[in-house]
């Protein structure tokens, strides 16, 4: 009898992996606000996690990050056109 794999080929991942663009910036600050919100509540002070908000010079300073392709790479997970996700990997 053959042997099954628990995931059919025909089926694809629920998200994607792919490299961020320029105009990935403000949802990848976006990503950032919200995972923040999420995961230091309780260990922050509320007043300060609700204060973080998407800025201008934030999604500027990911613009300029991700077309400096020499000190990181820069990827996104997204679930249709959604951001969901994101990473960064290069040298320390």
């Amino acid at each position: 009898m053959p042997q099954q794999s628990a995931v059919s080929p025909d089926s694809a991942p629920p998200w994607t992996i792919r490299r961020a663009t320029v105009d990935d910036a403000e949802a990848i600050e976006t990503v950032r606000v919200v995972t923040w919100k999420a995961c230091y509540r309780g260990y922050l002070p509320d007043a300060y996690l609700d204060s973080l908000t998407v800025t201008a010079s934030r999604v500027e300073q990911y613009r300029q990050a991700i077309e400096d392709v020499e000190s990181a790479e820069r990827f996104i997970a997204n679930s249709g056109a959604e951001v969901i996700g994101m990473g960064f990997a290069g040298p320390p």
